[in-house]
C-alpha cells in the first residue's frame, strides 16, 4: 500500500508539471478549445486521483485485511464511489480555466458592447426552456434537446457531432461535460 501511495505521489508531481506548462502556453483562438479540453481531461484526472489516494488512506487507516487482491481493488472502488473528495489542484486548476476562458491578459483588451441571444434553441428550432451555456464556444442550447443530440449522436456511432451553430469556431464535440447552467440567459434575451 505504501508503494502505491508513493506512485500516486509522483503522479501528483508530474501532474503539477504538466499544469505549469500549461499555464505557460499562450492562448489564442486556435488553440483555446484544446488547452480547454485537455485541462478538463487533467481536472478528471486529478479527481481520481485524489479519490484513489484518498481510498489507499482510509483502507491503510481501517487496518482490514483483504483475502485477496480483487477484495482490495473492490474495497476501493467502493471508497471511491462513495468519496466527494475534490482534486489537489482543483483552485489552480480553475484559476488557468479562467484565465483561459479569458484569453491572454497581455492582448489587447475588448469590451463587448452588446451580445445577442436567440431565444430558439438550435437543435430543435424551439423556444429554450432551461438555458445551458457551452463553456468552449459560448453558445446556449436547450439543456433536454442537447443531451438528447449529444446521446443519439453517440448511439448512432457518429464520430463529429459539434455545436449546431453555423459557422461556430468550437470544433470539439458536444459534452454534457463542457455545458454549465445560464439562468441569466432569459434576462438577457429581454
Amino acid at each position: 500500500m505504501d508503494l502505491s501511495l508513493r506512485n500516486l505521489k509522483e503522479v501528483q508531481n508530474q501532474l503539477r508539471r504538466v499544469l505549469e506548462s500549461l499555464n505557460d502556453l499562450p492562448v489564442t483562438d486556435s488553440n483555446q478549445a484544446e488547452l480547454l479540453r485537455t485541462l478538463k481531461q487533467i481536472e478528471d484526472e486529478d479527481n481520481e486521483m485524489s479519490k484513489l489516494k484518498n481510498a489507499f488512506e482510509q483502507l491503510e487507516e481501517s487496518g482490514e485485511k483483504e483475502d485477496s487482491p480483487d477484495a482490495v481493488l473492490k474495497k476501493i472502488a467502493e471508497i471511491m464511489e462513495e468519496s466527494d473528495v475534490v482534486g489537489a489542484f482543483e483552485d489552480e486548476i480553475n484559476r488557468i480555466r479562467e484565465k483561459m476562458e479569458e484569453g491572454e491578459e497581455d492582448e489587447e483588451e475588448m469590451e463587448v458592447v452588446s451580445a445577442t441571444y436567440s431565444k430558439k434553441d438550435p437543435i430543435t428550432k424551439e423556444d429554450i426552456k432551461e438555458p445551458v451555456k457551452n463553456r468552449i464556444c459560448g453558445h446556449v442550447y436547450d439543456k433536454d434537446s442537447v443531451k438528447e443530440f449529444i446521446q443519439m449522436n453517440k448511439a448512432n456511432r457518429m464520430a463529429i457531432y459539434q455545436c449546431p451553430v453555423q459557422g461556430c469556431g468550437n470544433k470539439n464535440n458536444l459534452s454534457m461535460d463542457d455545458l454549465a447552467p445560464f439562468p441569466k440567459f432569459f434576462e438577457l434575451c429581454k
